[in-house]
């Protein structure tokens, strides 16, 4: 029943930002510009979107090298593709793609099922790192090149604030991996200086919490080159967005879509059907607001987007879970075992 519950309150989310995203616009224009879309820059959208996840496969090989070497790509690859998927259609249970993913891998390598869930769990952090990296070099670097036309708006302070901001999310992603490569003497030192029960004990407690998942990592090795990898990720992925845009004629470049990635991936992040309406309504919002692009045309970019970064990966997800011999039924058993297993 609280499923049910969470099934319905994620489509009225979704459909209510849909309505939001659609009032003002000129549905005959949407359409006109969905229609005028370059099929050739769409296609190479799906081909570069699906190639990230080789990007996320040779990430996962390296985090699991302390515990099995030579495991098959086309597994790592497969079950990461299959993870996504179900996390994209299984919305209303919470990290269903997490657990989905090292569940599959253990159960095809025979491996310990909670050392390739923590894993998972580093890969996961590495990629909000990442998008908050992006995002501080963009209000760094390049804020500067967002439009303005009355020297005193809002604009003009974002992009004089942007630069400090940015420069502390850049400094906070520097410290958080600093703290993660000496973490075992950091939090000695930090537990030794606070008092049990306190507040700063507390923070201290928080703040180990968060880097903990990475004792899976044994080298700072593992941490460069799994990061390594999750830039090369996320490159793939801004070229796939970027293709997108070059569909519908959208001037802009490999670094601006430094700031589209942040907005996408805080919308594709709300549970809702794979995102559904709160990734329009974030891909709209940094459009519309900071690169001054028509409401119709922005509206029809970001569906083909979502379009692009979802259906495929359902599709093929989908072919390879029934390659695997596996019905939803029997995954949403075997997670709901792991559930009750780690409960």
């Amino acid at each position: 029943m609280r499923r049910f519950g969470t099934f319905v309150l994620s489509f009225t989310l979704a459909a209510v930002l849909i309505y939001v995203c659609s009032r003002g616009t000129d549905p005959v224009a949407v359409v006109n510009s969905l229609s005028q879309a370059h099929p050739g820059y769409v296609a190479l959208a799906i081909v570069v979107g699906l190639l990230s996840f080789t990007g996320r496969a040779l990430r996962w090989r390296s985090l699991l090298s302390h515990l099995k070497r030579d495991i098959p790509f086309g597994s790592l690859l497969s079950c990461t593709i299959m993870g996504f998927m179900l996390s994209y259609v299984v919305f209303f249970i919470p990290k269903v793609g997490e657990l989905a993913r090292p569940i599959l891998l253990a159960r095809r390598e025979r491996m310990s099922k909670g050392s390739v869930i923590a894993t998972v769990a580093v890969a996961r952090m590495m990629d909000f790192l990442t998008v908050l990296l992006f995002f501080s070099i963009y209000l760094i670097g390049f804020s500067s090149r967002l439009p303005q036309e009355d020297p005193e708006s809002w604009m003009v302070q974002f992009r004089k604030h942007g630069i400090f901001l940015g420069g502390a999310i850049l400094l906070a992603v520097l410290a958080l991996y600093a703290t993660v490569l000496s973490r075992n003497r950091i939090f000695m030192i930090l537990e030794a200086r606070t008092r049990g029960g306190s507040l700063g004990r507390k923070v201290v407690d928080f703040l180990h919490s968060m880097v903990r998942g990475f004792e899976v990592l044994k080298s700072w090795r593992a941490l460069v080159v799994g990061m390594l990898y999750t830039l090369f990720t996320w490159s793939l992925i801004d070229l796939s967005i970027l293709a997108g845009l070059k569909a519908f004629e959208i001037h802009m470049d490999f670094v601006d879509v430094f700031l589209l990635i942040a907005f996408l991936a805080a919308g594709i992040a709300v549970p809702t059907p794979a995102g559904l309406g709160s990734y329009q309504a974030s891909g709209l919002v940094c459009l519309v607001t900071f690169f001054g692009l028509p409401r119709e045309e922005a509206l029809a970019a970001v569906w083909v987007q979502w379009c692009v970064a979802v259906i495929p990966v359902v599709l093929v997800g989908a072919v390879l879970i029934w390659k695997e011999g596996l019905s939803m039924g029997q995954l949403g058993r075997m997670l709901q075992s792991e559930r009750e297993t780690s409960a």
